[in-house]
């Protein structure tokens, strides 16, 4: 497996732990550093001089243990090494950008983790790194059968999102409890119960305590997100399934003829009367049965 690095993470990983150095009282080691990279303003050449920072921060990222740390992590995941054709670690701006992915095409499977420059001076780096590189032995391995694209036939886009984001919970539960990350239970356990909120507390238990014990494969995972018991409560401010809006004014089952039902499920094949829309939608649908949604749903 090579190992790949973006150089702007690099430079900003290295420069950070050598500011780091000088304040523990290393200043040493930091001026050392910062005096080689001084001496490479003075290339005139931009292109040698781009190729003189990436190899002295590869250096660096090397002699200060960073490399080492990346390494021994992926060394818990064997699957990664056997097949992963490349690592390549890039930088990410914010947390939301933060994870691991795999890139597959004829003859290689590229993995590709991107993460902050101050992620690796945090305390929670091996434990975060850890999770991203399960997920990734998950995606190899051939037991776990994993699929990347998730699909519900006829369902609109926000349900849609709801089905990717119930899915990516469980995995995230499953992976946890693997690993023992008991510092991360509170926290599975609230997305946990936000992402399947219509579940009885005592299922939403049941179901929680299982798949941190256990590890379903993709199949199962999507089975459980695709439940028709986990829809969405229609909570004061959520999204309508319909126009996508949020709304305080929810239109249920009781509150909607059959002619309304029927031309709803005209273009939104997998709702159903118990998914409730908002009020707009509720008269608009009323009105008449259109041969397309309204323009304010386009």
């Amino acid at each position: 497996m090579q190992l790949r690095y973006d150089g702007h993470l690099l430079e900003s990983v290295v420069f950070l732990e050598a500011r780091r150095l000088e304040q523990s009282g290393q200043a040493a080691l930091a001026g050392r550093y910062h005096a080689q990279r001084s001496t490479l303003y003075e290339l005139a050449d931009p292109d040698q001089r781009s190729d003189g920072f990436f190899k002295l921060h590869v250096q660096w990222f090397r002699e200060l243990g960073l490399e080492a740390r990346v390494l021994a992590t992926a060394k818990e995941f064997p699957l990664i090494e056997e097949r992963a054709t490349s690592l390549m670690l890039r930088k990410a701006l914010a947390k939301k950008e933060e994870g691991a992915e795999l890139f597959v095409r004829p003859g290689a499977k590229n993995v590709v983790v991107a993460l902050r420059s101050e992620r690796f001076l945090e305390d929670g780096f091996e434990p975060f790194l850890r999770h991203e590189f399960c997920h990734v032995a998950d995606m190899l391995d051939d037991a776990f059968g994993y699929e990347p694209r998730i699909e519900l036939a006829g369902a609109p886009p926000t349900e849609l999102a709801l089905l990717r984001d119930r899915y990516r919970v469980l995995w995230d539960i499953t992976i946890a409890g693997r690993l023992k990350q008991e510092a991360e239970r509170a926290a599975c356990w609230s997305e946990f119960t936000r992402a399947f909120s219509t579940l009885p507390e005592e299922r939403q238990r049941e179901l929680f305590d299982r798949l941190w014990r256990e590890r379903p494969a993709h199949a199962g995972l999507l089975d459980i997100a695709k439940s028709s018991h986990t829809r969405a409560a229609r909570t004061p401010g959520g999204a309508c399934p319909l126009c996508k809006f949020p709304t305080f004014d929810w239109a249920g089952a009781d509150g909607l003829g059959s002619g309304a039902v029927a031309a709803i499920q005209e273009h939104f094949p997998n709702w159903r009367p118990e998914d409730g829309c908002c009020g707009r939608c509720a008269e608009l649908y009323a009105m008449s049965k259109m041969a397309q949604p309204p323009t304010l749903f386009v």
